[in-house]
């Protein structure tokens, strides 16, 4: 297994030139981050991609003719120490993907537009991603599809608050600023839905996921809306307390999803060795979810987490894993309701929810 960290990445934002070899690329536009006042909610994000995929020339991809004959395949994750991204380490720690012919070569980048970046100009070949940046990538032109459910629900995402904070109810977060991970990503949809739901407003605050929980515990901001392992570990210490259970609140909506170039999905080699890269994948979710004590020790080898909070990651988030990949329509389609609430419809027109993904991968074990 090669684990790499792109070193020549940087964050690009709106007014910044992308050079391509047809020359520089100028992103133009606004980038605010008003709850319930759309803004160019990751919008900025996938015009890179798109500008990217138009002006790189990408090599084939998977590959064969990998170390003893094995194909190999570039997984892209969005970040490290995650769980729904687990399975991958299991499947490569167990032999998983050896066994069916597969050199996975894994590569952490920041943040799913970064992953899809990487998708689009043949530098992945399976990333994970959530149905709405899908929807999004595909209206601005990238050919990408959702060919797995990694974690249906949003499972151990929570909206969390100090334990002394007066707020009873998501609706008492009017006005006030409410941390994020990154703007365009799952967490501010995710703050969108909420927010629209309780009826009200507030100011997302892009913070980043590492950075959240201490930012709540000095009061920069009113709350936050974490993933999980962290959104485990203030809950656990006393010092925060969970305004709202998104796991329990939202209908699925595949916040993790594994994602492909559609070119790839349709050529019968390549589609041959992403089936057997999932087969792999959900491999290892089967040996994390049936050795409870094989998972702890993953989870803190990979998430650096221990004790309850392993614990909660454990039967939270690794048991709520789809066994098999398969996708219901209906979650893509509470997907797009949800990209809907975020306002990414505003400036493109998205695809029907059966363009999203395809049924032909799953499932996969």
């Amino acid at each position: 297994m090669q684990i790499c960290f792109p070193q020549n990445r940087k964050h690009v934002d709106l007014g910044d030139e992308i050079q391509c070899r047809n020359g520089p690329i100028q992103l133009i536009g606004q980038n605010t981050m008003k709850c319930g006042k759309r803004i160019s909610v990751g919008l900025a994000a996938v015009v890179v991609v798109a500008l990217l995929a138009a002006c790189s020339n990408p090599r084939a991809a998977p590959t064969g003719n990998g170390d003893g004959g094995l194909d190999v395949i570039r997984i892209g994750l969005p970040a490290a120490g995650y769980g729904p991204y687990l399975p991958v380490y299991a499947a490569e720690a167990e032999g998983y993907f050896k066994a069916n012919g597969i050199k996975a070569e894994i590569t952490v980048y920041q943040g799913g537009g970064a992953a899809t970046e990487a998708l689009s100009a043949g530098e992945a070949d399976l990333i994970s991603y959530n149905p709405a940046g899908v929807a999004v990538a595909q209206a601005r032109g990238v050919d990408i599809q959702m060919v797995a459910a990694g974690l249906p629900t949003s499972a151990g995402w929570y909206i969390e608050v100090p334990t002394d904070s007066p707020a009873k109810s998501v609706a008492d977060l009017a006005g006030k600023q409410v941390g994020i991970g990154n703007a365009g990503g799952t967490g501010e949809f995710f703050a969108l839905w909420a927010a629209q739901q309780a009826g009200t407003t507030w100011e997302n605050v892009s913070l980043g996921y590492g950075a959240l929980n201490d930012s709540l515990v000095q009061g920069t901001v009113a709350a936050i809306v974490q993933l999980p392992s962290l959104s485990y570990a203030l809950p656990v210490s006393g010092k925060a307390r969970v305004l709202l259970d998104l796991g329990k609140a939202m209908d699925p909506t595949i916040p993790d999803g594994w994602v492909v170039p559609k070119s790839s999905a349709e050529d019968p080699h390549k589609a041959d060795v992403i089936a057997r890269t999932l087969k792999a994948i959900y491999a290892g979710v089967g040996k994390l979810q049936s050795d409870r004590g094989y998972a702890l020790k993953q989870i803190e080898a990979q998430e650096k987490i221990t004790g309850d909070q392993a614990v909660q990651e454990y039967e939270n988030t690794i048991m709520a894993l789809s066994t098999d990949g398969v996708i219901d329509p209906k979650w893509i389609q509470n997907a797009l309701d949800l990209a809907h609430t975020a306002g990414l419809d505003r400036d493109v027109t998205l695809p029907p929810a059966k363009d999203i993904f395809t049924d032909a991968f799953a499932p996969a074990n």
